[in-house]
């Protein structure tokens, strides 16, 4: 029996045809309707993504690409749910060990971060970052409503309250509400009977040198 060359390319496309993958953008998929019925290769669409050359390890769940294995790793634990590290005071468990240790510091009271203006301690970096704009007066927060600008997050957060009338914190009492955690606070003595500590009171103990 003789073959064709033409039949042969012929033959050679139509197998191109049916498993004709489109690559796009780091992204590949079978065109819908190009393979048989009984093509054994099931029909494939990956998370589309752009390869980042600094970043070439990728997380095969949601993209996200990282610098080092280890790092993917402790990103896959955000998809398992993994927590390998366990608090043995509190039973508390983490994903990562940095997230370990900053929760031990709740408990040993260790303040690493210092200030080398005021010399004032933090427990996180975080904390410490946001001190130090008190000293260089730097607000990179502002409120798109008026405009005024804030040294940290979580004083825009409550500043912007203020023109959506939002109240976050309630009381379990009674039910009122407030938009700042510290009024509500204040509000909770009306039922404990608890009083304000006054700094006078302090002042007045102090010995005279």
């Amino acid at each position: 029996m003789s073959f064709k060359a033409s039949d042969q390319s012929e033959a050679e496309g139509n197998a191109e045809q049916n498993v004709f993958l489109s690559f796009q953008e780091g992204s590949w998929e079978r065109e819908p309707g190009s393979a048989s019925t009984t093509d054994p290769m099931p029909r494939l669409k990956l998370m589309s993504y752009s390869y980042n050359p600094s970043k070439p390890f990728s997380c095969e769940i949601c993209g996200k690409g990282f610098s080092q294995k280890v790092n993917l790793n402790v990103h896959m634990r955000t998809h398992t749910g993994e927590k390998p590290y366990l608090c043995k005071t509190c039973g508390k468990r983490f994903s990562d060990q940095s997230g370990f240790k900053r929760h031990m510091t709740i408990h040993t009271g260790e303040r690493p971060y210092i200030c080398k203006t005021c010399n004032k301690a933090f427990r996180y970096s975080v904390h410490l970052m946001v001190h130090m704009r008190t000293h260089t007066d730097e607000r990179p927060y502002f409120c798109k409503t008026c405009g005024r600008t804030f040294s940290d997050p979580s004083t825009l957060r409550k500043h912007t309250m203020t023109h959506t009338g939002e109240r976050s914190y309630s009381c379990q009492t009674c039910g009122k509400s407030f938009s700042d955690n510290s009024n509500l606070l204040r509000h909770m003595r009306t039922h404990t009977g608890e009083k304000p500590f006054k700094r006078h009171l302090v002042d007045a103990f102090k010995c005279s040198d």
